[in-house]
């Protein structure tokens, strides 16, 4: 089953100015190491602060012997020094092909705080995206009370265009939350 590790920061102003190639060494590291089937990073829409780096995996075996790796070190300094703050980093076992959300335009990102682990609100929220956008959704590995859904879309516009008629099935997955975030990146693929 593919995975994806999902790793947030607010962005350090030297790396904005730098712009895309200031991932490249981290690009680099993750690139070459086994059972990774790429990346993408990219710079939230909404703040223009906070960073993304999204690797996918070929499962969570694979991305757990990176965790393990001497170049998760330099890895996770590569990252840092690109931070303004801590990294925040995820991990969850996807079914589907993360690739079709991640290279579409702009990648939905929404991070759920659960209030226990039923997943039936996120089931019915996963089949209403299923008839108009990629996804893909999990439970956090390192910690079951976050869940996380990707959807890919054409625009930030598009999505919100379709985020009225799912209202039914956001309700029941916000209700079943203690918190959530949305939000959007035009990402870009190593």
């Amino acid at each position: 089953m593919p995975g994806i590790s999902s790793i947030t920061f607010p962005a350090s102003a030297a790396k904005l100015a730098q712009g895309p190639t200031a991932v490249n060494k981290a690009l680099e590291i993750i690139k070459s190491t086994p059972g990774n089937l790429g990346a993408y990073h990219g710079i939230q829409v909404e703040d223009g602060k906070t960073a993304y780096f999204s690797a996918l995996w070929s499962g969570a075996d694979a991305h757990n012997a990176f965790l393990k790796a001497d170049t998760h070190a330099a890895f996770t300094a590569a990252l840092t020094e690109l931070a303004d703050g801590p990294l925040k980093a995820s991990y969850i076992d996807v079914s589907g092909d993360p690739a079709k959300v991640f290279d579409s335009p702009v990648t939905e990102g929404v991070h759920f705080t659960t209030k226990d682990t039923d997943d039936a609100p996120f089931k019915a929220l996963a089949a209403a995206i299923d008839s108009v956008a990629p996804y893909v959704w999990g439970r956090n590995a390192e910690n079951k009370n976050h869940v996380l859904f990707f959807v890919g879309w054409e625009s930030v516009d598009a999505h919100m265009a379709v985020k009225d008629k799912s209202e039914d099935v956001l309700s029941k997955a916000r209700a079943a939350s203690e918190s959530y975030k949305v939000a959007h990146a035009k990402l870009t693929k190593a």
